[in-house]
């Protein structure tokens, strides 16, 4: 748990660097919180599962070969995040296993509505694609981040690094396509004209 440090105004606010972690004992979870971690790591597996295909697929509409490299690039990274998970899956004794994401599902399913509305071979296809991309990256940042805290929580610190790892892996992504938009595409997408 964070500790919470006032400034000197008393405002009552948290920023990253007046956070510490406090360091615990071993604890174990009850069996509630044990569920909720597990469904949650089932819903990530699932997701970095059906994201390696969904990469491969993505990279194929894109336009121009800097967005089509850094997503196959990421479709590697993915699969060594999948055996992170695995790994985890070992840490505590149990079988990997997959839960349904319909999160994930709906935002997959945006992303190729976004295709869809956008001409093949265009800068606009890849603002669509980056768009939907760090849609996807923002919600596995959340996903490892609850994980990687709870695991710290619950002094799970192997547990803990590898999920780190792909966290921070997934952070790196979204800065990524952030600066691939930022430089140029975003603007010279708005520069095209229909057909």
């Amino acid at each position: 748990m964070a500790k919470q440090t006032k400034g000197k105004q008393g405002g009552g606010k948290v920023s990253a660097k007046t956070q510490t972690t406090t360091v615990r004992k071993q604890t174990p979870m009850h069996s509630m919180m044990e569920k909720l971690f597990m469904d949650q790591l089932k819903s990530l597996y699932y997701m970095e599962k059906n994201q390696i295909r969904t990469l491969g697929r993505l990279a194929k509409k894109a336009t121009t070969d800097e967005l089509k490299d850094v997503l196959l690039e990421h479709q590697e990274i993915t699969q060594e995040q999948l055996g992170r998970l695995d790994q985890v899956f070992e840490i505590l004794g149990k079988r990997a296993q997959v839960r349904k994401c319909p999160a994930f599902d709906g935002l997959v399913e945006e992303a190729d509505e976004l295709l869809g509305d956008t001409e093949e071979d265009t800068l606009t296809r890849d603002v669509a694609l980056i768009v939907s991309v760090q849609k996807i990256k923002h919600y596995e940042i959340a996903g490892y981040g609850c994980l990687t805290t709870l695991a710290r929580t619950y002094a799970m610190q192997e547990a803990a690094d590898w999920l780190q790892e792909s966290l921070d892996e997934e952070k790196d992504m979204d800065q990524q396509l952030t600066y691939i938009a930022e430089n140029n595409i975003n603007y010279e997408a708005g520069l095209e004209e229909e057909e």
